[in-house]
């Protein structure tokens, strides 16, 4: 494939992660034991282990399982930080757009949605609160895919309501997955951050909270 258009996910995670690792927090003996807890070299290992569980997934004989897949983890261009901030929309005629693409780039499809729906928490983290249930992910998918020309296609070629149901399915298992490798992102991003960004914002804090939403997600959907 063209590498122009190769999912960004991991080579990002894993720069990000190496980098995470050689940090000091010497400035202050408060941010170096939060860092110390933090853990790196341990959420290194969970990202090994994500990679190995979120492959692109072997050939399925079931068309509605083979559709999903290759659905979810389509290389398209992704924004990538698709929080609240990012949205506007036109109150008059409902229209929405996506503003800052600062991190946008090829990736998975699937990792897209899942990162958008990891924003829903804000910077609180309380996942239990405010993360999407699987009803209201489901909710979101289906829209998106009716309103995706591929995805409006793949669910016309399907046998019957049975089949589309299994595609959804599928797809919010996946996307779901996803979840854990947004947590990393910019879990590691965020002490990237902590450590050189000039933004007052307690980077340190925001990273040891996607962690935590990391551990609670592998709970709810690995």
């Amino acid at each position: 494939g063209n590498p122009d258009r190769e999912p960004q996910l991991w080579p990002v995670t894993q720069g990000w992660a190496e980098t995470a690792a050689t940090l000091r927090f010497d400035d202050s003996s408060a941010r170096a034991a939060l860092y110390a807890r933090v853990d790196i070299p341990h959420m290194i290992e969970e990202l090994h282990w994500l990679m190995r569980v979120l492959p692109i997934p072997a050939a399925e004989e079931s068309a509605p399982i083979a559709a999903a897949q290759k659905f979810a983890f389509a290389s398209v261009f992704c924004h990538n930080d698709v929080l609240s901030g990012n949205v506007m929309v036109d109150e008059v005629t409902g229209q929405c757009q996506l503003i800052d693409f600062e991190y946008g780039s090829y990736n998975f499809r699937a990792f897209d949605i899942a990162n958008h729906f990891c924003e829903y928490s804000g910077f609180d983290g309380d996942w239990g609160k405010w993360h999407p249930t699987n009803a209201q992910m489901l909710r979101f998918l289906r829209a998106y895919v009716r309103q995706s020309p591929e995805g409006a296609a793949v669910l016309e070629g399907l046998a019957d309501e049975a089949a589309r149901e299994m595609f959804m399915q599928e797809l919010l298992k996946w996307t779901a997955l996803f979840c854990l490798a947004s947590h990393l992102w910019w879990g590691f991003w965020c002490i990237i951050q902590a450590r050189y960004s000039p933004i007052d914002f307690d980077f340190l804090d925001y990273g040891r909270i996607r962690f935590v939403g990391y551990f609670y997600h592998k709970g709810l959907y690995a």
